[in-house]
């Protein structure tokens, strides 16, 4: 499955759309990996929940 990237993040990974600085990249990495590891937080919430309800059928 393919992700859509918002504009605004597609923006930044344009080369001279977005952050210029190294500092900005930095942030933009650390934000993203961030919402990578909540993302994935969720995953594994989601995949307990329906593992519980399956059982239960």
């Amino acid at each position: 499955m393919k992700t859509r990237l918002s504009g605004d993040v597609l923006k930044r990974l344009t080369p001279g759309g977005g952050a210029e600085t190294a500092h900005e990249l930095e942030v933009e990495i650390e934000q993203i990996r961030s919402r990578l590891a909540a993302n994935e937080a969720e995953r594994k919430e989601l995949e307990a929940a329906l593992r519980d309800l399956v059982s239960r059928c």
